[in-house]
């Protein structure tokens, strides 16, 4: 390795691109990736879109606790699959944290 190297003729920002998009690795501990890969098989999907599915239901239900009306605009069918949802985790025998799973939701009818 030389000691200097010539930058005169360089060009900055070359390669740089305003619009461009960086997808950036997401690392699941080892019995996590293991635990969803295993039900992604059974499920008959691949592994990034049963996470993905997990993430959207995640914001869902962070979004529907958000604020009370938010409630009111769920339907019975949406608010039946999230509590599905909760109950499969539950069976899951993993630990679920109490701060998520202690929150009530009220469904208006």
């Amino acid at each position: 390795m030389k000691d200097e190297y010539a930058s005169s003729k360089g060009t900055r920002g070359k390669f740089y691109r305003k619009c461009a998009v960086m997808d950036l690795p997401v690392y699941l501990d080892p019995e996590v990736r293991g635990y969803l890969a295993e039900r992604a098989k059974l499920k008959g999907s691949e592994l990034n879109e049963l996470v993905n599915e997990l993430l959207k239901r995640e914001i869902a239900l962070i979004e529907a606790v958000k604020t009370p009306a938010a409630t009111s605009s769920l339907s019975h069918d949406r608010m039946g699959s999230l509590a599905e949802d909760r109950s499969a985790a539950r069976l899951a025998d993993r630990p679920i944290d109490s701060r998520r799973t202690g929150t009530v939701v009220a469904i208006k009818q």
